[in-house]
């Protein structure tokens, strides 16, 4: 008996099944479920909004649990203590005395999140929300509680037109048994299309559909199309060499600065004077006057960092040299402070920065976004063709007849078809090969 998420998909690809023009409907799981008892707690706090920060207030949610009664948010701890939850010695793996989330054994709860776009309905939001509450009490009690598993789960709504609703699963029933979803997405599959016939049921229009199933994406991954942009890189995960961040700007004035850093390591510096600037009070060389030497090259310097970036402007990185490393654009005044270079940080960080013309730089921006986009569809194409080949293996393990095994199997050579085609270089291409062939030794060979 296969489950409802294969058979869903097989459906899809194999015969074509075409549920509607409907939203689809993801059980999202959480990277990280908690191992410790003091981790499930700060998630049941999460998911009832019990503390107040500068992203959300404290509304002190009442939550539901897996039959569908309200339980009070002063009751939500009392609530936990019927739940088979391992104390922290005991899920210590062996030969490990430190109670530590990565000395623990076993994943003891798991956070799953799933959401509905109003806008992609005819219902008003009320309405919505009261068909979501309806759905997750019944999807709840028959894939958790019948199963003896422990549920608290709530509905948000921050998110104007975007209600979501949060559920904290037990890791183990009554039996002992685990729930294993940081295994298997197979069984996130099932609950995506259980829940999306369960929100049929209630007259919510939703589906379940993986994106390597659905032909109109795959026509467009096959054609070239990014399904992700690059997204937006946090802080710490952006790179620090200024080779990579601005590299025009290292490749003209490099040189320039090594021989500078040398030379005030040997304690050469230029004139400490503060020469006459003729030019306008308003402008960049003018404000510089007071921490360089020779403000008007340094004035270029800076702006060719800010104008020079791979993706976008580099302001913000600039104005950090400018105020912690000063050198890196001329020889500093030795009268100027980290203070002073502060103050004139923030005056510039107020006004635009002119665009010289020694800072009409080879324009990499478009190489770079290029080289970019390409890595991302041989990523989408990687993994459409590992999914649908596990799908055409699990199709055959279920003995699903011959037509709909051989029609999922040209849909993934189609999508391997256009992989070979994507103009890279022959080494790039054998390492994405390698790396597309690693997991199942050959994409299509049967099994004996």
């Amino acid at each position: 008996m296969i489950g409802a998420g294969l058979s869903s998909r097989i459906k899809t690809v194999g015969e074509g099944w075409d549920q509607g023009q409907v939203p689809t409907v993801v059980i999202k799981h959480t990277s990280r479920p908690p191992k410790t008892s003091t981790a499930i707690r700060a998630l049941v706090d999460y998911i009832s909004c019990a503390h107040q920060s500068a992203a959300r207030p404290a509304l002190k949610l009442n939550l539901f649990d897996e039959f569908g009664e309200e339980v009070e948010f002063a009751d939500r701890r009392n609530q936990l203590k019927n739940w088979p939850i391992l104390s922290d010695k005991e899920n210590l793996r062996p030969r490990q005395s430190n109670p530590v989330s990565d000395n623990m054994r076993r994943y003891q709860a798991h956070h799953l999140i799933w959401s509905f776009d109003v806008s992609k309905s005819h219902l008003t939001e009320e309405r919505v929300v009261a068909a979501m509450q309806a759905v997750t009490r019944q999807f709840v009690f028959d894939q958790f509680a019948m199963d003896g598993r422990a549920v608290l789960w709530t509905i948000h709504r921050d998110k104007p037109g975007r209600p979501h609703v949060h559920m904290v699963v037990s890791g183990f029933n009554d039996d002992g048994r685990a729930l294993g979803l940081d295994k298997s997405r197979s069984k996130l599959d099932d609950f995506s299309a259980e829940l999306a016939r369960y929100g049929r049921l209630f007259d919510l229009p939703m589906k379940f559909e993986r994106r390597e199933d659905n032909p109109l994406i795959r026509r467009q991954v096959i054609n070239g199309a990014v399904l992700r942009n690059t997204r937006k890189r946090v802080s710490y995960e952006r790179s620090t060499n200024l080779w990579d961040r601005v590299p025009n700007w290292w490749g003209r004035y490099s040189s320039d600065l090594l021989d500078r850093l040398e030379n005030l390591a040997n304690g050469v510096h230029k004139s400490s004077r503060r020469p006459k600037v003729s030019f306008p009070p308003a402008s960049l060389p003018h404000i510089f006057s007071s921490i360089f030497t020779d403000p008007k090259s340094a004035a270029t310097c800076f702006a060719a960092m800010v104008h020079s970036g791979v993706a976008r402007s580099e302001k913000s990185l600039a104005l950090w040299y400018l105020i912690n490393r000063p050198e890196y654009f001329g020889y500093p005044l030795i009268s100027s402070t980290r203070d002073s270079r502060k103050k004139i940080a923030a005056r510039i960080s107020r006004v635009p920065v002119p665009t010289f013309p020694e800072t009409k730089l080879i324009d990499r921006r478009g190489e770079y976004l290029r080289r970019k986009n390409r890595q991302h569809q041989l990523r989408d194409l990687t993994q459409m063709v590992r999914s649908l080949n596990r799908l055409r293996k699990k199709a055959e393990d279920a003995r699903i007849n011959e037509y709909t095994v051989l029609t999922i199997k040209g849909v993934a050579e189609d999508i391997l078809r256009a992989y070979n085609q994507i103009n890279v270089p022959p080494r790039k291409r054998e390492n994405w090969r390698i790396r597309l062939n690693k997991r199942g030794k050959s994409l299509f060979t049967r099994k004996k």
